[in-house]
């Protein structure tokens, strides 16, 4: 069986959490992961960190209300090498203190014009830091983001970052090939 196509996927939901997300960043994404038809469950599943940590989800429980896909990009190449490395981090906590860490990266880069590394970094991950890693770790870290350490990329950022580089096709809708 050839190898199932996982596409990076961007979302914003209107609640406090993710106006604020939207608020420090600026940008019309507040969150990013990664989501693929599984011919194994027979169904869209989501990968990706949330409130309820780093989880594999079925796609549409993974968006609960408000939740909406804003945007889904095929990249160039597999990312599988990214996801298995990074696969003894499943079911891990969704990093909070990284979260807060990034309001204090996105003052520094609003008043200075530069990124610092988070300074609430840990082991655990948020949303748009592990589809960076997962992006990194396949060979394919997005162009433009040689400055943001890994730990203080933002999801507006990452869906900059990727809609600018010509590698990735933005698919025509929200919803998965």
């Amino acid at each position: 069986m050839d190898e199932i196509k996982v596409s990076v996927c961007f979302s914003r939901s209107n609640d406090w959490l993710g106006d604020a997300i939207r608020f420090f960043t600026g940008g019309d994404v507040n969150h990013a992961f990664l989501g693929w038809n599984d011919p194994h469950f027979g169904i869209p599943v989501a990968l990706g960190a949330n409130p309820n940590g780093l989880t594999l989800s079925p796609y549409e429980r993974f968006l609960k209300p408000p939740e909406q896909v804003m945007c889904v990009f095929e990249p160039p190449a597999s990312l599988w090498p990214g996801i298995r490395a990074l696969a003894p981090m499943l079911d891990t906590p969704y990093d909070y203190g990284g979260l807060v860490g990034m309001s204090m990266v996105e003052l520094v880069h609003r008043a200075l014009r530069r990124w610092i590394p988070n300074p609430w970094r840990s082991k655990l991950m948020f949303c748009s830091e592990y589809v960076r890693w997962v992006l990194k770790l396949s060979g394919l870290d997005p162009h433009g983001l040689d400055d943001v350490p890994v730990s203080s990329t933002d999801p507006a950022r990452l869906f900059k970052a990727i809609s600018s580089d010509g590698r990735f096709k933005r698919l025509a809708d929200t919803k998965l090939p």
